[in-house]
Order: C-alpha cells, then sequence, then structure tokens
C-alpha cells in the first residue's frame, strides 16, 4: 500500500466530490515522503477561465470560510502542515492554497468531516487492515482508492471498504454503465447511472389476488 499524490487530485479536489481527502500510507514507506515531495505540488490559482491557471475560487463566502475554520481546526488539534494551508489574493474570489495535513490521527475533525476543498489529510497506519479500520471509521462512504502491487491485497481491501466505489491502482468513477453512489451518510441512498438510476424513479409494489373461480369445482348437471 503506497500514498500517491498527484497535481490532477489537487487540481479537482475541490469540485469533484468522489476525490479522497484522506490517504492512509503504510508506515514502511513514510521514508518516501522527503522533504520535497509535495514541491511539485503548486497549481497555478486564479481565474478559472484563465487556461493558465490549475485551481479556481471556492464556491461562495459561505464555503470559503468553512473550509479555512476547518484548516484552523487541523492546526489546532495537532495536524502538520506540510503545504499551503492559508488563504491566498489572486484577484477577485475566494481562493485558498492547496493544503496537506501530515501526523492527522483518524478521531481528528479534519479526518472525520467532508470538507469539500482543497485539503488533504495524511494519516500513518501499521498496515492494510488497519488503513481499512481507519477508511470505515467514518459517517461517509462514498469512494476510496487503493494503491498496492500485492493484487490478492487489493482484492481483500476493496471487498473489505465501505464505500460505493473502490479503485485500484487508478482512480475514476466509471462511466454511464456503472452504478455511481455512496454508503452510509454518502449520497442518498439511490445510485446514479447505469440501470440501478431507474430504481430511485420508481416504488415497488407487491399485489395478491385470489384468481380462483369458487364455481370451478362444483357438478355441473
Amino acid at each position: 500500500m503506497s500514498l500517491l499524490l498527484t497535481r490532477d487530485e489537487y487540481e479537482s479536489l475541490a469540485a469533484a466530490i468522489a476525490l479522497p481527502s484522506n490517504a492512509m500510507i503504510d508506515g514502511k514507506a513514510r521514508p518516501s515522503l522527503g522533504g520535497d515531495t509535495f514541491d511539485t505540488i503548486n497549481p497555478a490559482t486564479g481565474n478559472p477561465l484563465d487556461p493558465v491557471n490549475r485551481l479556481g475560487a471556492i464556491v461562495s463566502k459561505e464555503q470559503y470560510d468553512r473550509i479555512l475554520g476547518y484548516i484552523r481546526r487541523g492546526k489546532a488539534e495537532g495536524a502538520r502542515v506540510v503545504l499551503g494551508g492559508e488563504a491566498i489574493t489572486s484577484g477577485d474570489g475566494y481562493f485558498i492554497a492547496p493544503t496537506i495535513f501530515d501526523n492527522v490521527r483518524p478521531e481528528m475533525t479534519i479526518a472525520q468531516d467532508e470538507i469539500f476543498g482543497p485539503v488533504l489529510s495524511i494519516i500513518t497506519v501499521a498496515n492494510a487492515e488497519e488503513a481499512v479500520k481507519v477508511a470505515n471509521d467514518t459517517s461517509y462512504g462514498l469512494a476510496a482508492s487503493i494503491f498496492t502491487s500485492n493484487v490478492r491485497r487489493a482484492h481483500r481491501m476493496a471487498r473489505a471498504i465501505k464505500a460505493g466505489t473502490v479503485t485500484v491502482n487508478c482512480y475514476g468513477e466509471g462511466d454511464i454503465t456503472t452504478p455511481f453512489g455512496g454508503y452510509k451518510a454518502s449520497g442518498f441512498g439511490g445510485r446514479d447511472k447505469s440501470i440501478h438510476a431507474h430504481d430511485q424513479y420508481t416504488e415497488m409494489k407487491t399485489i395478491w389476488l385470489d384468481v380462483s373461480d369458487p364455481a370451478a369445482g362444483a357438478t355441473t348437471s
């Protein structure tokens, strides 16, 4: 199991509902996270209509304040900021720098809540089993991604993680033929896309009807 941080993930994190906000990494892989690991995550931020920019504004002042509140909460609860962690000024609009927290504990607010902003929490775990336990120990379960070279471990973890979509060594929400939706408090209980999407527009009913003819057993003369 390893942690994969990509530029594209951060450029989409504030806008794509299924992008991960928690990253569990095996403690044995921690040495690979050197001091320059996050230096390449520095997308140009500003007017999203300008093709030069890769990270746009937060949707509203209310959400902007909410995200900054989570960042302050993360710092107050002991998480360490290794990237960003602050608002930035870039023309008109509400902008927040891509933010990564390290030393995050599973019970911290930033690890438990849905932030809907460019904030990622890194949680160190001892093994795959602990990673699954941490992943499942929230009220949400929309999507998860596993990165591993062990195929058996991938299958075992994918079955155990309580999320509507699980990807292995990749990221995606599927296509129009595959159902999309979450477990627990994620989503609305139904599924979008695929034939299963029709279920949310229908109600099932059972009707029992006795069609036997009482006269059928009578003797005719």
